[in-house]
């Protein structure tokens, strides 16, 4: 497999600003050469996805360390045809030679600690969140008989009152590219309830396979799901934990609904689907935390769109998606926003909806 990087003319260490900034460049004088741009897509395609540019950097990383190995090893051959050198300098030579040996041997991956994905050992971080080898972000010793987070790396949190989780938060912090800075909070109420709340992050917060809303609180049952992010885990909230019964979640009507009379938009797909617009910020993408996730289209950016509701009206936003969002053929400017109305066909990256206003849902 041919190395993206190199293909794009980029370092690891370029942004996603640079990454897109140099496909752009280069394929506009790769249109007439369809080999070249298909081989500049497939490589924009997988540095611009955060897993699939981790199992990349891994994978150069395993090849650097073997690389490494196979030097060492021809290094100790030819040495071997040479004049044994004299007792004391031998004696020295042969420790050396004994630490680079351990140093360069041949590469292992093992599972980060925090996001579970493969790491080279040795490397002394994790590729794709940066914890470091070795580092532990689980609960203090000691028993717990509380409420608790265990994630699927394995670490453990305990929880009491209200933990902020998010990339910087105080609570718990979990450094992946994938949560962002506040991402949700967990709080274990006075009868021992534990609720989750989404506090606006860009990739979703999901509770038993459910995206929530921001800043609407669900309570959690023992064994529950949770993902921030690509970080998944589950919630052990044991019996005698909870002074009583689980109180219920209050039904909660989704804004475009309620500002719309009670009746929704929609987007109608062409194998007869009909997809609600539930919120009044509906998020249209790739990535698994949108509201509308389009997965079998690979003209998708990772957040492509949004439709807006608002004063009445709802409006298509592309959020600078690669291939465009379209309205009735009708290409937006990157960045901007266009009013559609019903009856509109509403086309992200290679797939069209129809779009039914309110008053026709």
């Amino acid at each position: 497999m041919q190395n993206p990087y190199e293909l794009l003319g980029l370092s690891q260490t370029a942004t996603e600003s640079e990454i897109r900034l140099r496909f752009r460049e280069l394929i506009a004088t790769a249109a007439s050469d369809t080999v070249r741009f298909e081989a500049l897509k497939a490589a924009f395609d997988t540095l611009k996805d955060p897993d699939s540019r981790h199992l990349v950097d891994v994978r150069l990383a395993a090849e650097a360390a073997a690389d490494k190995t196979a030097h060492f090893s021809r290094t100790q051959m030819g040495s071997a045809s040479s004049p044994p050198p004299a007792p004391t300098s031998g004696a020295i030579m042969t420790g050396q030679a004994a630490e680079q040996a351990n140093r360069t041997m041949a590469f292992q991956l093992a599972p980060c600690a925090l996001c579970g994905t493969p790491a080279v050992i040795g490397e002394g971080f994790c590729t794709r969140c940066g914890l470091q080898s070795g580092s532990k972000a689980g609960p203090m010793p000691g028993t717990h008989s509380g409420p608790e987070l265990h994630l699927q790396s394995g670490q453990t949190f305990k929880l009491a009152g209200t933990v902020t989780i998010g990339r910087d938060a105080a609570g718990i912090t979990l450094p992946d590219a994938s949560v962002s800075r506040l991402h949700a909070t967990i709080t274990v109420d006075n009868a021992g309830n534990v609720s989750v709340t989404e506090a606006g992050s860009t990739n979703g917060t999901l509770l038993d396979g459910q995206l929530l809303r921001k800043g609407v609180s669900v309570f959690a049952q023992n064994g529950s799901t949770v993902q921030f992010g690509a970080i998944k885990g589950t919630l052990v909230i044991p019996v005698s934990a909870r002074a009583g019964a689980l109180p219920a979640t209050p039904e909660v009507k989704p804004l475009a609904v309620a500002a719309a009379g009670d009746r929704r938009a929609t987007l109608l797909a062409k194998d007869g689907r009909v997809i609600p617009i539930t919120d009044t910020v509906f998020t249209v993408g790739r990535r698994p935390g949108n509201l509308l996730c389009i997965t079998d289209d690979q003209f998708i950016s990772g957040m492509h769109a949004e439709l807006v509701w608002r004063n009445g009206e709802t409006f298509v936003v592309d959020k600078n998606s690669t291939n465009g969002t379209f309205v009735n053929d009708q290409k937006l400017t990157p960045g901007s926003e266009m009013i559609v109305n019903n009856g509109d066909r509403v086309k992200f990256g290679a797939t069209t909806y129809l779009f039914r206003g309110p008053e026709n849902a």
